[in-house]
């Protein structure tokens, strides 16, 4: 089968302006079906490929979205990178992109989005792919993605620079810390001299602003109507979400599995790709 990959530009209202939206499209001829791909909160779309290469080889159209502010996505005022904006632009591609069958597939910050979509699109899509799916989140008490912040806010010249930037942020955090420099040289980007993660630095306004705010995604989880496969790494699995879901009593229990990576962050990795996979094509 041959595999077209090809990047489609979504302009997309945000704030009383349309603003641009880069999107990665992977597909064969004649697709049985659309995954949508959701990336983490410091993500962009194009970190799926590995992935969306096998699933477009087994008949579906792939869509991976920069979410506005990261990869090649337009920046927009820092009070529109909320999880409204987000469900947004989930709504629009799925416009874009009618197919008989849907699964929404997303990771940290996207697997929240995936399920607010969830709750409100209909029809229903046909399953939910879930990744370390916080049952409740805040950005005050979640370090990781503090980390991921001051790493968020680096430019350097070169990719040995902002290592080196970014050694000295994560070393008072341990293996936490070294677990998230792990994965910081996959998502630098930008041209030489200017080197970054890609992400607009005001996405972080509004999460310092509400860092003592808790949110939960028990309500969205107990009314969702898809089939839903929750998928944890070792990081997020050593917080009991078992014994959280089974608190939230869903109408519709879903899948709970563990991977062996700690956190989903490289889909070349067999570890963090094969489970999702055997989710998806499940």
């Amino acid at each position: 089968m041959t595999v077209e990959v090809y990047s489609q530009p979504l302009m997309i209202e945000i704030g009383g302006a349309l603003s641009f939206v880069n999107v990665t499209v992977t597909s064969g001829p004649d697709p049985k079906g659309l995954v949508l791909c959701l990336h983490d909160l410091m993500g962009r779309g194009t970190e799926f490929q590995p992935i969306a290469m096998v699933l477009a080889a087994q008949g579906w159209k792939v869509v991976a979205p920069d979410f506005p502010g990261r990869g090649r996505s337009a920046r927009v005022p820092s009070q529109f990178y909320t999880l409204a904006t987000g469900v947004d632009v989930v709504a629009a591609l799925l416009r874009a992109h009618p197919l008989p069958r849907s699964i929404l597939f997303g990771s940290g910050w996207g697997a929240t989005l995936a399920l607010a979509v969830e709750n409100v699109w209909k029809p229903a899509p046909s399953r939910l792919v879930l990744c370390d799916l916080p049952l409740t989140w805040s950005f005050g008490s979640d370090q990781r993605a503090r980390l991921w912040a001051e790493l968020g806010m680096l430019m350097a010249p070169s990719d040995e620079s902002f290592l080196t930037l970014a050694a000295d942020i994560v070393a008072p955090h341990g293996a936490l810390g070294q677990d998230v420099l792990a994965a910081v040289l996959g998502r630098l980007c930008g041209p030489e001299g200017a080197r970054s993660l890609g992400v607009d630095p005001g996405i972080f306004d509004i999460l310092q602003r509400t860092a003592g705010k808790a949110f939960s995604t028990g309500p969205m989880l107990r009314v969702s109507r898809a089939e839903t496969v929750l998928i944890y790494g070792r990081a997020a699995a050593s917080q009991e979400p078992e014994v959280g879901i089974r608190s939230f009593a869903p109408k519709r229990p879903p899948t709970l599995a563990f991977a062996a990576c700690d956190t989903f962050v490289d889909w070349a990795d067999p570890s963090t790709a094969l489970p999702v996979l055997g989710a998806i094509l499940g």
